[in-house]
């Protein structure tokens, strides 16, 4: 299980990030909130963030996503 991602903000999009964690590119799912957090104090990308993560798998399309969110509390 993947607790957290501290890496380099590397794209910021509308419903995602991709976080570099030493060379690896992670896409991370964000809900708006923390989003629009992260555009509001992060406004260069390359900037250091940490985001506290949750992994769902779907059984049926055998697909997993990462979701990540600003606060463990979150």
């Amino acid at each position: 299980m993947i607790t957290f991602l501290r890496g380099k903000l590397i794209e910021l999009g509308k419903t995602f990030i991709i976080l570099d964690v030493q060379g690896v590119g992670y896409k991370v799912y964000m809900p708006t909130k923390a989003l629009n957090s992260l555009a509001k104090e992060s406004a260069e990308v390359k900037k250091e963030i940490t985001a506290h993560t949750q992994m769902f798998f779907n059984q049926r399309e055998g697909a997993s996503q990462l979701f990540g969110f600003i606060k463990k509390e979150d």
